[in-house]
């Protein structure tokens, strides 16, 4: 019984020394006070973006590129009189820009500008060069059904214009000296704009907390309202600006990365 007892003052005398100190601490202490600058639960003194959920609500931006197919019709003019819009670009290769801001953790608004080029079509004659490009700006937002996912899917749509400028260079023969003729490069080229509609998904996966990879989906229609020429002296080129309305569209697919600030 002895033993017993001993160990039980023993751990009695421990026990007291552990709890006197921390008691004699809390008692000159004080009463515990909250500071009028203290910052409160859940304020954000130094401006950072807050966080929603496992994004941040503020600026995030993405590029992609990918590959494109158009179909539909296109009243592209003298020399590319061709109906088809796939008789001038064969396919499509954009680079591609989103600027914008996330509202929430499912909501993200922005801006997008497109640059894109390819293949020319069947259309360009024989013995000449033929090219062409576009450029694309508007407004767009996204979707985000599952923002806080390892795998986030996403959709969306957009608005905005389109530019189509297509050339041909080749040689033509002009009045020379003494009644001869010349062979000469002489050049075309023409410059078309309309309004075009834009609906778009994809699936991104987290590279990190602000960076996501993944494929997308993409389809514009749209139609083109101006057309403008621009001729070298000895090449045949309308000139009246005269357009007709063909429906057109792009489907595209490719890989998007966006980044978060």
């Amino acid at each position: 019984m002895l033993p017993g007892r001993v160990l039980q003052l023993v751990l009695l005398v421990v026990f007291a020394g552990l709890v006197r100190p921390a008691a004699a601490q809390v008692a000159g202490a004080g009463p515990v006070s909250i500071s009028a600058d203290a910052p409160a639960a859940g304020s954000n003194p130094d401006g950072e973006l807050q966080r929603v959920g496992a994004r941040r609500a503020g600026l995030e931006h993405g590029l992609r590129s990918g590959l494109e197919l158009g179909a539909g019709d296109i009243d592209a003019g003298n020399p590319f009189r061709r109906g088809a819009l796939r008789s001038i670009a064969a396919y499509r290769v954009p680079i591609w820009l989103d600027l914008g801001y996330r509202l929430s953790a499912p909501w993200w608004i922005g801006t997008y500008a497109q640059v894109g080029s390819g293949a020319f079509g069947d259309s360009c004659p024989r013995a000449a060069e033929c090219e062409w490009s576009d450029l694309r700006l508007g407004a767009q937002f996204t979707y985000h059904l599952s923002p806080n996912d390892p795998q986030d899917l996403w959709v969306g749509a957009g608005f905005g214009w389109q530019w189509l400028r297509g050339a041909i260079t080749q040689t033509v023969e002009v009045p020379g000296p003494d009644d001869s003729t010349v062979t000469v490069p002489a050049k075309a080229s023409e410059l078309r704009g309309g309004p075009q509609l834009l609906v778009q998904g994809g699936l991104g996966w987290n590279l990190g907390e602000t960076l996501r990879l993944g494929p997308y989906a993409s389809a514009a229609a749209g139609m083109y309202l101006t057309d403008s020429f621009e001729c070298s002296p000895g090449l045949p080129c309308d000139i009246d600006g005269r357009t007709e309305l063909r429906l057109h569209a792009w489907f595209g697919l490719g890989v998007r990365a966006t980044y978060g600030l």
